[in-house]
């Protein structure tokens, strides 16, 4: 019986070593995964950074992209360096109806709004003029496309097709713009690019 006792504690004191042995385990295989992934995330960054075009470190950056989308570690300084932004853009939607009249989606401007609904949109801002023009976040635009269908959408006059434009103005250099000077009397003018068109079928009602 004795024997029978000592055994269940033995048994008993070992389960919980085990249980923390394999918590140390994958807390240290996680640790060391997160580090080696923005290791080489940040190394081929920069590679990309230096050399302009490496197709070494472009490959590395797409094989990691997913995992570094999950766990929210892809950055982007681009924003602060080497060059500050030169211009200022938005974006808008031209969406054609069936009879041939034209319906206008704009993405989020931050000058036309207020405090409360620039923090409430800004990811909005972000996805819709900082990301949806540019070649890497092509695959989003059909499904964006096909959400704005159906909230176009008229039995009686429905969207055929949809015409994504990006309208960007260059912002004066500083020793131009020391004072505030009113758009009207700008010299600078916008350029608006077309850089993506849908066409909307029947099954996008769906």
């Amino acid at each position: 019986m004795k024997a029978l006792n000592s055994l269940t504690s033995l048994k008993e004191s070992i389960k919980p070593q085990l249980v923390n042995s394999f918590s140390l385990f994958f807390i240290n295989v996680f640790i060391v995964s997160y580090f080696s992934i923005a290791f080489l995330w940040l190394w081929a960054t920069n590679l990309i950074t230096i050399k302009h075009e490496n197709s070494q470190s472009r490959t590395i950056i797409h094989s990691l992209s997913a995992i570094t989308s999950l766990i929210g570690l892809e950055q982007n300084w681009g924003l602060f360096s080497p060059n500050v932004r030169s211009d200022n853009n938005y974006g808008l939607v031209v969406i054609v109806l069936q009879n041939g009249f034209l319906k206008l989606f704009e993405m989020p401007r931050m000058e036309k709004l207020n405090v409360l609904e620039k923090a409430q949109r800004e990811k909005f801002r972000k996805i819709f003029n900082d990301n949806f023009p540019y070649p890497s976040f092509r695959h989003m635009r059909p499904a964006f496309s096909r959400f704005l269908a159906k909230v176009a959408y008229s039995k009686y006059n429905p969207p055929a097709r949809m015409s994504y434009f990006l309208v960007s103005d260059p912002i004066p250099p500083p020793e131009a713009s020391t004072v505030k000077i009113p758009q009207k009397e700008s010299n600078l003018h916008p350029a608006i690019i077309n850089y993506f068109v849908y066409g909307v079928s029947p099954d996008d009602f769906q």
